[in-house]
């Protein structure tokens, strides 16, 4: 039955903890956090296994770090709320190990997303997933790294992939695709680094855009049939090895600040 309120909510110092705990279908937000305590959540889900089943929203915090730690055959993580996956205010760091944020807010096209993080620490997503969220993927206004590690982006009813503050941004042997939005998208002033992952079939926007100061650096990673430029930048130095740029609907790569371009096979 659907009970009022969060499922778990803590305004304390202490660590909240979760061991094959599932927390679903309360009407308010799954997990809460309002003091300095830090989030520990192992084997468990916040949400349900279907559209439906899950909370409210996921998991908010303004306070300590927030870890979701599963195991690959947990099949688990913060999925099918009818609002946001996750959003993190405060200044700890958010990791999540074999965690699928996924389908919240039931792809319906909104103000929805996957992961928000307005605080200062670092992100980092290892062997996990961000997709058919009803909005943007994952969102950083961090001065700390964001780092996205064989953890696929895509099916998300906005962009994928949106560092917003001033931190670098790293993704590696991550694809990012089919996106309503651009691909990936740094506004800031630190290295926007992929190696090995694609970026293709993003429709709302460059498949890569830095808007900022920050260099942009592509290894071994095509950017293709993006409904905008492939590789658009602002900023500082713009490299791109091993990365075809191709068949995408605006220009193939281009360079509007005064960094210098290097191409290598």
């Amino acid at each position: 039955m659907l009970q009022s309120g969060p499922g778990v909510w803590s305004a304390g110092s202490g660590t909240v903890t979760l061991f094959q705990s599932d927390v679903t279908q309360n009407a308010g937000t799954g997990v809460v956090m309002t003091g300095t305590g830090k989030i520990d959540c192992e084997s468990s889900a916040i949400g349900g296994p279907t559209l439906g089943t899950g909370n409210g929203n996921g998991l908010f915090s303004s306070g300590g770090d927030v870890k979701i730690n599963n195991q690959a055959a947990d099949n688990k993580g913060v999925q099918f709320n009818t609002g946001y996956g996750i959003q993190i205010t405060g200044n700890g760091t958010l990791t999540l190990n074999y965690a699928n944020v996924n389908n919240n807010n039931g792809q319906i096209p909104g103000s929805a997303y996957g992961i928000t993080d307005s605080g200062t620490g670092a992100v980092s997503l290892n062997n996990s997933g961000v997709f058919a969220n009803g909005g943007l993927g994952v969102s950083s206004k961090t001065s700390s790294l964001l780092s996205i590690e064989t953890s696929p982006i895509h099916g998300n009813s906005g962009a994928g992939v949106t560092m917003i503050g001033t931190g670098a941004v790293t993704i590696e042997n991550s694809p990012v695709y089919s996106n309503t939005g651009w691909g990936v998208r740094s506004d800031g002033a630190g290295l926007l680094f992929l190696s090995s992952s694609p970026v293709y079939s993003n429709s709302g926007g460059a498949g890569v855009n830095m808007t900022s100061t920050g260099a942009v650096t592509i290894l071994n990673s095509n950017v293709y049939q993006n409904t905008g430029p492939g590789v658009q930048s602002a900023g500082g130095a713009l490299t791109l090895t091993s990365s075809a740029v191709v068949s995408n609907a605006g220009n193939g790569v281009t360079m509007t600040g005064n960094g210098a371009v290097s191409l290598t096979d």
